[in-house]
């Protein structure tokens, strides 16, 4: 993969998350999914298709963010 090929997958992610207004994060590392992570991604994935917004709040899984040890 050539660096102008990387460059055009960047730019293009980029523009699809500046589309959503709105970003939820769900953390989905192993601690939290030992928690139930997913179900609730899974949650506000479905909440947020079922009242029509699915094109302006992108429901997210992340890598840890450090609140656990807050």
């Amino acid at each position: 993969m050539t660096l102008e090929e990387l460059q055009e997958i960047a730019q293009t992610e980029l523009e699809k998350q500046l589309s959503y207004k709105h970003q939820v994060n769900v953390c989905v590392a192993a601690g939290c999914l030992s928690s139930g992570s997913d179900k609730v991604k899974a949650a506000l994935d479905t909440e947020v298709k079922q009242h029509g917004l699915d094109k302006h709040c992108k429901v997210k899984g992340v890598g840890c963010m450090g609140l656990c040890s807050r």
